[in-house]
């Protein structure tokens, strides 16, 4: 029975250095410890700016009445020209497109105003324009799309062309680039011819007054 007990405290002794020494670790481990502490500093912004988009237009050609023409622009055109200028403090790409909301039919329109607004719908879809960077370009001796897109000037340089055709078709879906202009205050000039197609197939609406909308949409490069 005592070779029991000697045993038995043997083992209590060991286990008793074992928790000693598991005690001197743990507090060995907090006399390393690091402090920490972090600050909150709230209030931090920042805003986006807004582009601004500015220009000469809209053009006026109601004094100079439209006759239908073979000449694709060539002659029996009106011409304008308009500026853009970028305001902003970022160079900015521009582009351009056409609508006409006085097109859209109205169920509301009593049978004479239906007729008229188809007028104005039929003339709408003949009228064509040309529109390319403001230079001494003439087109001289063009005769149809494909030699005005090949206009020249007197140095022999093209032309820089935005749009040459159909005016309904330069529509939302199909914008032209007017190009890049510089910021803080640069611009560019753009001449606009405009001319109503001939239809030899039949007679077209007479006395006619068409409004619609160019829009030009800003865009960071």
């Amino acid at each position: 029975m005592a070779t029991e007990n000697k045993q038995s405290w043997l083992s209590r002794s060991k286990k008793t250095s074992t928790v000693a020494l598991g005690l001197v670790a743990i507090l060995a481990g907090i006399a390393v410890a690091y402090f920490f502490k972090a600050a909150e500093f709230p209030g931090n912004k920042a805003v986006g700016g807004t582009l601004s988009v500015d220009s000469s237009l809209p053009v006026d050609f109601s004094g100079d009445p439209l006759y239908p023409t073979n000449s694709d622009g060539t002659a029996d055109f009106v011409s304008q020209d308009f500026d853009v200028t970028n305001n902003n403090t970022v160079p900015v790409n521009y582009s351009i497109y056409a609508t006409c909301k006085e097109c859209i039919p109205d169920p509301a329109d009593t049978p004479a105003q239906a007729a008229a607004r188809n007028d104005k719908i039929d003339q709408f879809n003949n009228l064509y324009v040309d529109i390319r960077k403001a230079s001494p370009c003439q087109m001289q001796g063009a005769q149809d799309i494909a030699s005005a897109l090949d206009a020249k000037d007197a140095d022999g340089k093209l032309c820089p062309i935005v749009y040459h055709g159909k005016l309904a078709d330069l529509n939302p879906t199909s914008p032209k680039s007017l190009g890049s202009i510089p910021k803080d205050g640069g611009s560019a000039s753009y001449t606009l011819k405009l001319w109503l197609k001939n239809d030899a197939t039949r007679e077209q609406p007479q006395a006619v007054q068409n409004i619609w909308e160019f829009d030009i949409t800003a865009k960071t490069p």
